[in-house]
């Protein structure tokens, strides 16, 4: 790949991009989501970057015009307040897992006592339950192998 690049007239994504920014915002995994379920109605966080980067694109599907999103405050909403707690919840096992190696995680699993098993083993079967019903459901957003160790946490 080097030997290629040196016959290049230019570095696309390394040459002329903002410094020391890696990802200069999610509204494309947003979406990604919306497109992908399209016929679905996505009930949404206020989140004013997110709905200035879609209120700036035309979402049409053929000439239909995607719709299928709204906002609201989280607040006044309690699914997505679960949906908040369980993103929450992910994000700190995932984290767990990229900052632990495989021993670090076998020994924290075998460490669990009944109570933290019990609530391991239902976040793994909706975590299971929703891949059944629909594998798309399933978006990284990590390093493979962060999502290995991550899997070991939840035995699949």
């Amino acid at each position: 790949m080097l030997k290629i690049a040196t016959g290049l007239e230019s570095l696309p994504y390394l040459e002329d991009e903002t410094a020391n920014v890696l990802i200069d915002g999610f509204g494309s995994f947003y979406l990604h989501r919306l497109s992908l379920f399209k016929h679905s109605a996505h009930v949404l966080d206020i989140e004013k970057v997110i709905q200035s980067y879609l209120a700036g694109l035309n979402l049409a599907d053929g000439t239909s015009l995607l719709t299928n999103f709204t906002f609201v405050d989280s607040r006044t909403v309690p699914w997505v307040q679960v949906s908040d707690a369980l993103t929450g919840l992910l994000g700190k096992m995932f984290m767990f897992a990229a900052n632990h190696d495989v021993n670090e995680i076998g020994e924290a699993l075998s460490g669990l006592n009944d109570r933290q098993r019990t609530t391991l083993d239902t976040l793994r079967n909706l975590i299971e339950r929703a891949i059944d019903e629909c594998q798309a459901f399933v978006h990284y957003v990590i390093s493979l192998e962060d999502q290995q160790r991550g899997s070991l946490i939840l035995g699949f």
